[in-house]
């Protein structure tokens, strides 16, 4: 089939896209180049096809044409097929051309339509012109196209484009641009059958405004065809008919330009009508006058024919005419299964041109084998659709199946016959060459008496059509018929003091032995211990392969065996057992015999062996050695004399280790435990350990010795335990003194007692000093009171017990008829001093206006401990004496300790808490007011002050006292140290008062003191008690007055007399006691104090020298504060 007339101009267009291609970079491949065999690329089949836009790159190295695609003729069984699928985003013709003059190379290129390989539709055109390579496909925007690249020379590299030209215009879609359908008329002409003028797409195509209606009916779009004869001619007709699908109808009309228009085709409207319709003509043209036809229709491709006589291509009914050799009949190993058919139509002529010669072929499966395959049938089709099918051949043989044989297994394991293998063979195709191969009997080649491995050779089986099976080699298996080898060393010419072993081996080069460790054994002749035998015999030992081939090793006779070494008998000396301990050293006598083959020359008969340890030790491993180390027989059967070991001397005393005296007491009397331990020796004989003792006489106390105690050990060896020196005995109870009492008490009387201990001390360091009251209670009175009693115990456990005091106490009178006494509910002391240290407090004693003298017991300065104490005091005026109490509570509040020491005249800063907000606050150093300052509104005072120049270096007592807000005294006391500064040195310059938090007590200096402590929680004292009938134990009540120069000492007491403190005072020796006792009342809940009952009636002289003994006291009690 020709190339459409139109297309010459073509080339320049396509040469123009793919250069426009190349200069955008698209490369030309140069191809791969692969060693060894080449894999099938990915798109070797249909369904696999790679995706291509207006490139396709690849090559048909590797790849082959399958059955489906040569029986579809898609290509031979020789070529290489690859495929690719391209759809087109516009309707046109689409043009397949090497990528560059580079690469020129051009497979061949088919286009189909369709869902699979067996319906599709080659739409393909070749081109035409000398030199041209490519193939057009008429495309339409949407529709997929499947090409197919062919290459028969070997698999080559290929590089194409894909172009579009008529997508922007067709070239004859006006007159003045008609393609010439000479050429095609002349075939007409020539072959008298209807030839293919173009096939076209009147996608795209216009229609010119003037252009003359078709048939009545108005051009819609269309494109121009021309054609001058030469010559007068018979009648020609146009045709055109829907192609790939395409919808019609389709209109054909035949113009001729007017007979004075010398410019064709540039004005529509000079065309003449000469026929139209579906075809233009039939006509009978006229030489040299130029004809243009027309196509108009829906935009879709169609093909344009002509025929040259008369006849149109609708007017064909007769089929092509097709002939076929006959098929082979018999059976083939061929893959291909092949017809060679021609064909020919002498009407429209054949719709493909390949129609005139093809083969129609079916491919046989690798393996299978068919007498029942079938070539399918084929139809051939001209112009005008009239077909002419062929076939389909059946029945056709194909064997392309080797036969089908079934060995035995060949045991790879040892055996003694000859190895064979009966093979079973089959072929369901063409059948058997050899008949006799349906069973065959395959024999292995073995040598007799042999070891070693045999194989059954291979033998080919095939079929009539040469399809072969190989079976075999079978094995290799091992076949053995041969007994081991045994080998065994040569019997021994001496006689042998043991039993004598004969080595042998065994080998098998085949199977092997059946036990492996059969390859080295002995043969052990089998004599008694203890006896002789001048014909002993070894046994004997079969030693087989794992086939049961067997040999015998033995019996060997004639060989010397003595077993019967000397004899040696040891005894000791002294008759006792070898193990048993001895005191000293000792001798073992040894006595020698044979009773075989005798002694060998110059063996005594008997051997002394001698034992001993160094005077002082003693071990359980004593060995005993002989002057000779063995004896022999004639034989050559030796024993050992000696050594004997584990014998066992002692030759040292035990030790004794007795527990230390230490510094401990004992009470009355002292046992010390003595450990005896005798070593590496015999043992004590007796008990591990003794006590030795001392005892002190009733009464007495210090250190005494104690008696000793002898201990031995198994063997007589004996030492003395003890005498333990130092020990400290205690066997006298603590003394214990209490002052006289008074002769009678109006208050609870309280009694002072002492213990001490000159021996181990008393248990309990508060017995040294303690108090026994009574508890006779308010309002009442009691001749015969009885103090409370306490127990003292030293350390040593000795006890003395203070027993109870009876005095006279009356408590029925009122507090007095004297002047009023303002005493406070408490005086709260905050320490800064170590924590639960007793400091000195220095309160203030009770106003009382009235009064001609105010004294308290203890007296302010007094030192005190943590916790509660009660201080009791007495107003004195002419009109008598009122007594009362009230409670120092002293708690630590290590927080307000001050940091650094203080320089005379430098600047200080004092801390304190507990104050009622906005109240004043003094700074006073031991008793002398230094500072003021109010309180914050949280009760803290920082109150700065400079140090007086005048004070002494050394340590003093910082107060800074105030009221609480209930309005009793609050004391916040702290050590003081003074330092006097450096000559030249400049006191610190005090900073601006008024810290917004209460700064760190110590020097004032311009840094930041960090954040103040937080005050101390007040409210943990002991209760109140309200009742006035309850008693107080732990308050304790002395009977007198105070003396002058007397010291006092005030002291929280926790002990067992109870948790509210105590006051105590000491009394000059020329104070009788006589006069009146100071009481302790706790205040009740309401605040209203409870007074101390007060004697009565003061007797004369008595009363006045009790008062002036007051006074006396009172001048001598120091300062006062001034707050």
């Amino acid at each position: 089939m020709n190339w459409p007339l139109r297309r010459r101009g073509r080339g320049p267009i396509a040469v123009l896209v793919a250069s426009v291609l190349l200069v955008l970079g698209v490369g030309v491949s140069a191809g791969i180049a692969l060693l060894g065999a080449p894999s099938a690329p990915d798109n070797d089949s249909f369904a696999a096809g790679a995706t291509v836009d207006l490139r396709i790159e690849g090559t048909t190295q590797g790849a082959a044409a399958d059955t489906d695609e040569v029986v579809n003729g898609i290509g031979e069984a020789d070529q290489a097929v690859v495929w690719y699928r391209w759809k087109p985003n516009v309707s046109g013709w689409a043009y397949i051309t090497p990528a560059g003059a580079a690469n020129p190379t051009m497979p061949i290129v088919k286009a189909y339509l369709g869902s699979a390989i067996n319906n599709l539709e080659q739409v393909d055109q070749s081109p035409t012109g000398s030199g041209q390579q490519g193939a057009s496909i008429p495309a339409v925007a949407g529709q997929t196209y499947h090409l197919a690249v062919i290459d028969s020379g070997g698999g080559e590299a290929f590089d194409l484009v894909i172009s579009q030209p008529s997508a922007i215009g067709a070239v004859n879609d006006r007159p003045d641009g008609a393609v010439d359908a000479a050429a095609s008329v002349a075939r007409a002409t020539e072959k008298g059958t209807a030839q293919t003028v173009a096939i076209d797409t009147l996608s795209g195509a216009t229609a010119d405004p003037d252009e003359p209606a078709n048939g009545g009916t108005p051009a819609q779009r269309s494109l121009w065809y021309s054609w001058t004869p030469n010559s007068n001619g018979t009648a020609a007709t146009f045709s055109a008919a829907p192609v790939y699908g395409a919808d019609g109808p389709l209109r054909v009309a035949v113009y001729r330009l007017a007979d004075n228009d010398t410019t064709p085709g540039l004005e529509v409207g000079d065309l003449v009508p000469v026929s139209g319709g579906e075809t233009g003509g039939p006509f009978v043209p006229v030489a040299n006058t130029t004809y243009l036809i027309s196509v108009d229709g829906p935009p879709s491709f169609f093909r344009l024919a002509v025929t040259s006589t008369g006849v149109a291509v609708n007017d064909d009914t007769t089929a092509p005419v097709v002939d076929c050799a006959a098929p082979h009949s018999g059976w083939s190993s061929d893959e291909i299964l092949s017809v060679a058919c021609t064909a020919s139509d002498v009407g429209a002529g054949l719709a493909q041109p390949g129609d005139a010669n093809f083969t129609a072929v079916t491919r046989s499966a690798s393996g299978a084998e068919s007498a029942e395959l079938e070539i399918p049938s084929r139809a051939v089709c001209d112009l005008a659709g009239n077909c002419t099918t062929v076939g389909p051949w059946s029945g056709l043989k194909a064997d392309r199946k080797a036969p089908s044989v079934t060995c035995e297994t060949v045991d790879s394991a040892w055996t003694t016959t000859t190895p064979s293998v009966t093979c079973e063979a089959s072929d369901g195709g063409a059948g058997l060459a050899v008949p006799s191969d349906s069973s065959r009997r395959l024999t292995a080649t073995v040598s007799p008496n042999s070891e070693g491995k045999v194989s059954i050779d291979a033998v080919d089986i095939c079929d009539e059509v040469g399809n072969c099976t190989t079976v075999g080699p079978f094995g290799p298996t091992g076949v053995d018929t041969k007994a081991p080898v045994i080998s065994c060393a040569e019997l021994p010419t001496e006689p042998s003091s043991v039993q004598v072993s004969i080595d042998c081996t065994a080998t098998d080069r085949g199977v092997g032995l059946a036990q492996p460790e059969s390859s080295s054994f002995s043969l052990t002749t089998e004599v008694k211990a203890g006896e002789a035998s001048n014909n002993a015999a070894t046994g004997s030992r079969e030693v087989c392969d794992a086939l049961g081939n067997c040999a015998t090793a033995g019996p060997f006779t004639g060989i010397v065996v003595d077993l019967a070494p000397p004899s040696v008998t040891c005894r000791p000396d002294d008759e006792k057992a070898l193990d048993a301990w001895r005191s000293g050293p000792f001798t073992i006598t040894c006595s020698i015999a044979d009773r075989g083959t005798g002694l060998a020359p110059a063996t005594p008969s008997s051997v002394t062996l001698g034992a001993t340890v160094a005077n002082g030790s003693a071990s359980s491993a004593v060995t005993a050695v002989a002057s000779i180390e063995q004896v022999c027989d004639l034989a050559g059967s030796c024993v050992p004399v000696g050594p004997i070991s584990a014998l066992r001397i002692d030759r040292q005393a035990p030790t004794v280790a007795c527990e230390p005296a230490g510094d401990g007491w004992f009470k009355k009397q002292a046992s010390v435990s003595c450990a005896v331990d005798d070593g590496s020796g015999s043992g004590i004989e007796g008990p591990s350990s003794v006590t030795v003792s001392a005892s002190a006489p009733d009464g007495q106390e210090g250190s005494y010795d104690t008696a000793t105690a002898e201990v031995c050990d198994r063997v007589g060896h004996c030492t003395s335990a003890g005498p333990v020196t130092e020990l400290k005995i205690d066997a006298k109870a603590p003394r214990v003194q209490c002052e006289a009492p008074a002769s009678k008490y109006r208050i609870e009387a309280r009694i002072r007692c002492t213990a001490s201990d000159g021996g181990s001390g008393l248990a309990d360091p508060a017995d040294s000093s303690f108090i026994l009251s009574t508890s006779v209670g308010v309002g009442k009175r009691d001749a015969n009171a009885q103090t409370s009693s306490r127990r003292v115990c030293d350390v040593a456990g000795m006890c003395t017990t203070a027993e109870p005091i009876t005095v006279s106490v009356d408590l029925t009178g009122d507090g007095g008829d004297g002047p009023r006494m303002d005493l406070p509910s408490r005086v709260t002391v905050l320490s800064a001093y170590e924590s639960s240290a007793p400091i000195s407090v220095p309160y203030a004693l009770p106003e009382a206006p009235d009064a001609t003298e105010v004294a308290c017991l203890a007296r302010p300065g007094t030192v005190f401990g943590l916790g509660w104490s009660t201080v009791v005091c007495e107003a004195i005026n002419n009109d008598g004496t009122t007594n009362g109490s009230f409670p120092l509570v002293l708690k630590a509040l290590s927080t307000l300790a001050p940091s650094g020491v203080a320089n005379p005249d430098g600047a200080w800063r004092g801390v304190g808490v507990g104050f009622d907000p906005g109240s004043s606050v003094q700074v006073r150093i031991d008793g002398t007011v230094v500072g003021r300052g109010t309180a914050s509104n949280d009760g803290r005072a920082s109150i700065e002050f400079a140090v007086p120049d005048d004070l002494p270096s050394g340590d003093h007592q910082l107060v800074v006292a105030g009221l609480d807000p209930d309005g009793d005294p609050v004391l916040n006391v702290s050590p003081l140290a003074v330092v006097a500064a450096e000559p030249g040195t400049e006191p610190p310059v005090l900073p601006p008062v008024g810290a917004p938090e209460l700064p760190s007590q110590g020097p004032v200096v311009p840094a930041d003191p960090g954040p103040s402590p937080a005050p101390p929680d007040l409210g943990d004292l002991p209760p109140e008690n309200n009742s006035s009938t309850t008693t107080i134990p732990s308050v304790t009540t002395v009977p007198v007055q105070l003396p002058p120069g007397g010291s006092e000492t005030a002291s929280g007491s926790n002990g067992s007399n109870g948790s509210h403190g105590s006051a105590t005072s000491t009394k000059s020796d020329s104070d009788n006691g006589a006069g009146i006792g100071f009481g302790v009342l706790p205040r009740t809940g309401s605040g209203v104090a409870l007074w101390l009952v007060i004697a009565s009636a003061l007797i004369g002289a008595g009363t006045v020298l009790l008062r002036s003994r007051r006074r006396d006291a009172a001048v001598s009690a120091g300062p006062q504060s001034d707050m």
